[in-house]
């Protein structure tokens, strides 16, 4: 499995404005996974209009590093994580998350295994 690319607001990660480009480059080997990572809807269906195949969805055990990274708080990503996982069923396409910042934080340090578990089931039960 490589993660590709990530289909977020540019505005906030200027550095993965070239999702679609990545996209358009990478070059695919058979029995490999290229799944990429949509936070909310808007990426998710520029990734499937990019030829994505794969997608995931991350839940932060971090407040600072969810805002930063898909600017809004756990609670809210936990409804727009539930969204595209629904959407990319109703399309067939192979859906998986994971728990960012579950062994620290850039911004926070540690990060309590409580809140990692935590994390972790709301993200299983979407």
């Amino acid at each position: 499995v490589i993660e590709v690319t990530s289909f977020v607001s540019s505005r906030w990660v200027p550095q993965m404005a070239d999702h679609t480009e990545v996209m358009k480059g990478i070059h695919q080997y058979p029995g490999v996974r290229y799944p990429v990572l949509t936070p909310n809807l808007q990426g998710f269906h520029r990734a499937v209009a990019a030829g994505a195949t794969e997608i995931s969805v991350f839940g932060a055990a971090s407040e600072s590093f969810s805002k930063k990274n898909i600017n809004c708080s756990i609670e809210e990503s936990m409804g727009k994580f539930e969204e595209v996982v629904k959407s990319a069923r109703h399309m067939n396409i192979p859906a998986r998350g994971y728990v960012s910042c579950a062994l620290g934080c850039p911004y926070e340090g540690i990060i309590t295994p409580q809140k990692v578990t935590e994390v972790s089931k709301r993200l299983y039960s979407r």
